[in-house]
């Protein structure tokens, strides 16, 4: 785990076996198993972190710094934020979000993969010689690397806005997140599949795609103000629902 080492007690360092207690302590205090205890011997600087998927199987590390920097007091502090990880399942949430952005990084890697099979196919090749079934499968993988990756970088830069903001990431802010991804893989399916249906018809790719989003971005729109009007109540409210929303 990084290059930390497990600490027990009994180990012999003063300094160790003061870190041990105040896990120890902390863990009584919140009603929770006493996590796994580790120290990055490595990390001079002052850090720590939790790990775990819950309560039962959590683990708790702190850097060096922290043992030979810090009182008991300050070490007690660093030792609790940890555990208000723990209490909170902001390790169970860290991970599901990790396996959400993988899911639709993965929607992006397999449309990439099915564009360069259709063209290495000869889905490529100008309207004489298309075969509609590698023409489709260049709709089809484009429309995943669009879905893909332009997800993942929109997620990415609202985290980078999130922290000047002063929004944290809480179950509200990232449900309201959740709900706006949602409705841009909504618009982007609607897209893809209007297009795949008129290629499939003959029509050139190109053009099915333009009249697809000049048909249907009206409509998307008009979809779009109607959500943000729906929840611009909660948005706009001046208690901790609206701060996070």
């Amino acid at each position: 785990m990084v290059g930390a080492v497990k600490v027990v007690r009994g180990s012999g360092d003063l300094d160790e076996q003061k870190y041990v207690n105040v896990v120890e302590e902390m863990a009584i205090a919140s009603g929770v198993p006493v996590p796994d205890i580790y120290i990055m011997q490595d990390e001079d600087n002052i850090n720590a972190f939790a790990a775990g998927y819950s309560i039962d199987d959590a683990a708790v590390a702190v850097s060096r710094g922290c043992i030979d920097k810090l009182d008991r007091n300050e070490l007690q502090g660093v030792v609790a934020h940890e555990f208000s990880h723990i209490l909170n399942g902001d390790m169970r949430l860290n991970l599901r979000l990790m396996g959400v952005l993988h899911g639709i990084l993965l929607l992006g890697i397999i449309g990439y993969f099915l564009l360069r099979s259709s063209l290495f196919a000869g889905g490529g090749r100008g309207r004489s010689g298309r075969d509609n079934s590698g023409t489709a499968l260049v709709v089809v993988g484009g429309g995943l690397m669009l879905i893909g990756f332009v997800l993942v970088q929109t997620i990415l830069a609202t985290f980078v806005f999130l922290d000047p903001m002063g929004v944290a990431l809480q179950r509200i802010s990232l449900g309201a997140l959740i709900i706006a991804l949602g409705m841009l893989v909504d618009n982007a399916i609607v897209i893809v599949d209007g297009t795949l249906v008129k290629v499939q018809k003959g029509v050139d790719p190109e053009t099915a795609a333009k009249d697809t989003v000049a048909q249907s971005a009206i409509p998307l729109l008009g979809a779009t103000v109607i959500a943000i009007l729906a929840f611009a109540a909660i948005g706009t409210s001046d208690d901790s629902t609206g701060e996070f929303c």
